[in-house]
């Protein structure tokens, strides 16, 4: 295994792998970016050419349908990534029992730093949304109350969601 320290370490933080990357890990993350690699350049020559069929016809369904499609792919390889991993376990930690309570601790403020970060990109896009369309100005997006309990509730469930996800890798 090459000492490649950067890509190693994107390589972990894309497939969620918290534990060593070994070699085993290595082969399996290697084979699935290369049936997605293989699966997306198909994907990408084919809804090209089907586009512009569509294109000839109306401009604005051939939008839609390159919109749709990549946002329709983009969600069944994210779930076909995660189903993946869980399937290898490539993503499951050994933890003594004793050393359980500070991996949940560390896992804890990862989640709340997590959902802090989620909100607030959450509450620049409302704000640059609202101006962007009109809706309102910035300072009056900036002040907007709800704008800011929705980005609250949002950061605080992807956080609670995030720290489930992380407690599910544990293996006890």
């Amino acid at each position: 295994m090459k000492n490649n320290k950067v890509g190693n370490f994107f390589i972990k933080r894309f497939y969620g792998i918290d534990d060593i990357l070994d070699e085993y890990k290595e082969s399996q993350v290697n084979r699935f970016g290369n049936i997605a690699f293989i699966t997306l350049l198909s994907y990408l020559i084919l809804s090209t050419f089907i586009a512009f069929l569509i294109y000839l016809v109306n401009i604005k369904w051939a939008f839609i349908f390159i919109i749709t499609s990549n946002t329709l792919l983009w969600f069944i390889y994210l779930c076909l990534g995660s189903w993946f991993i869980r399937l290898k376990k490539l993503d499951h930690i050994d933890v003594p029992s004793d050393d359980v309570n500070s991996v949940k601790q560390r896992y804890l403020k990862r989640a709340w730093g997590t959902g802090i970060g989620f909100g607030i990109g959450m509450y620049a896009l409302s704000i640059i949304l609202a101006v962007i369309s009109g809706d309102s100005t910035l300072h009056e997006s900036i002040g907007n109350v709800s704008n800011i309990i929705t980005a609250l509730f949002e950061g605080v469930i992807f956080g609670v969601c995030t720290y489930c996800w992380y407690l599910r890798k544990l293996k006890k």
